[in-house]
């Protein structure tokens, strides 16, 4: 599932405005490799407890 986040991420597009947390996808995008496994953690936590 982890492989299905990070494609999601790198599918959005770089210059998209940012969510309701404020951050673009360019952020995720560039900090991938810092924040993949607190992004899969939350995604997770989405899925399990709604």
């Amino acid at each position: 599932m982890m492989d299905e986040v990070r494609q999601v991420v790198f599918m959005m597009d770089k210059n998209s405005a940012p969510g309701h947390d404020g951050f673009g996808s360019l952020f995720y995008q560039s900090y991938w490799s810092i924040i993949c496994k607190d992004v899969y953690e939350i995604v997770l936590q989405f899925f399990n407890q709604g």
